[in-house]
């Protein structure tokens, strides 16, 4: 394998001054209280609630985000989908309330009631100031912070794109590898820093496959700073890769009570990010409690040393 496997240590500092600091965190649904799924939470819990033990490490960042895994709407026709998801609107404020600027939306959920419900969604998370990225044609987000301007892209891999997707004129951005190098590109011109959001992969699959590797490596090489991987719902090794670094998979962040045991124990990751590139990298351990809230499992940050 290309690139240097992640070692686990104990990093108990704070990030030097001087370049951006990022967090990184994986799948947030914050529809578990909606049918059909009440009866897994039958006592709806707050927005605050879920949020209040991890807000304090994702608001201490420059910029922050994840991978939102639901619509933010509250209305439309559910689709013929075995999980389908949709968040009231006030989760959009919980999203910017926790600290997180920008989240990706090309993922196998954001059509789950349709178009309609997903331009809501982009209202709501434009009216509490969370930007996005993953519609296509792809349009990527841009955030600066202390000088350093950070561009945020994110596809659907099509083996996990649903076909009660299909029919709709406005779709998730798909990782075509060549227009994903070509978005690179152009995004390249305008950003110091590029991150991309990948949903893809095998649900809770441990280790990511050859396939995944390549196109990771890949658009490092094109100027990807950081691989941002998503879908799994379980952890998965992450990679330095050259001047990048690759998190395959970072597993749930906020999700719902009913998930399987194994898809609990997640991880922030925070990245110190310079125009050079990745900094250095180092994650927090964190466990999703009864009721959907994660819990820090660590009072600081562990570094993953090259």
């Amino acid at each position: 394998m290309i690139g240097v496997l992640l070692a686990l240590s104990v990093f108990v500092g704070q990030i030097p001054d001087g370049d951006a600091t990022l967090i990184f965190g994986g799948d947030v649904m914050l529809a578990a209280n909606l049918p059909p799924f009440a009866p897994y939470n039958p006592a709806p819990l707050p927005y605050a609630f879920l949020f209040e033990r991890i807000a304090p490490f994702i608001r201490e960042a420059d910029l922050a985000f994840c991978n939102l895994e639901n619509p933010i709407s509250g209305r439309g026709k559910r689709l013929d989908k075995e999980f389908a998801f949709n968040a009231p609107p006030d989760a959009a404020q919980a999203l910017a309330s926790a600290g997180f600027d920008a989240v990706s939306l090309a993922n196998n959920h954001c059509l789950d009631f349709g178009e309609a419900a997903l331009s809501d969604t982009l209202a709501h998370l434009a009216g509490a100031h969370v930007q996005y990225a993953g519609i296509a044609p792809q349009t990527p987000a841009f955030l600066e912070a202390k000088g350093l301007r950070v561009a945020l892209l994110s596809y659907l891999a099509a083996p996990v794109y649903p076909a009660a997707f299909r029919g709709f004129a406005t779709q998730p951005a798909m990782a075509d590898k060549d227009r994903m190098l070509e978005d690179v590109a152009n995004a390249r011109e305008k950003a110091d820093f590029i991150v991309v959001a990948l949903h893809w992969g095998n649900d809770f699959s441990s280790r990511h496959d050859s396939a995944q590797e390549t196109l990771a490596h890949a658009l490092i090489d094109a100027g990807v700073h950081v691989v941002m991987g998503h879908h799994p719902h379980v952890q998965q090794e992450a990679e330095y890769y050259r001047n990048g670094l690759v998190l395959y998979s970072m597993g749930n962040l906020v999700f719902a009570k009913y998930s399987k045991p194994v898809s609990r124990k997640t991880r922030l990751y925070r990245v110190q990010a310079g125009k050079s590139g990745v900094v250095s990298a180092e994650y927090l351990p964190v466990e999703i409690q009864e009721g959907g809230q994660p819990k820090p499992l660590a009072d600081a940050f562990l570094a993953l040393p090259r």
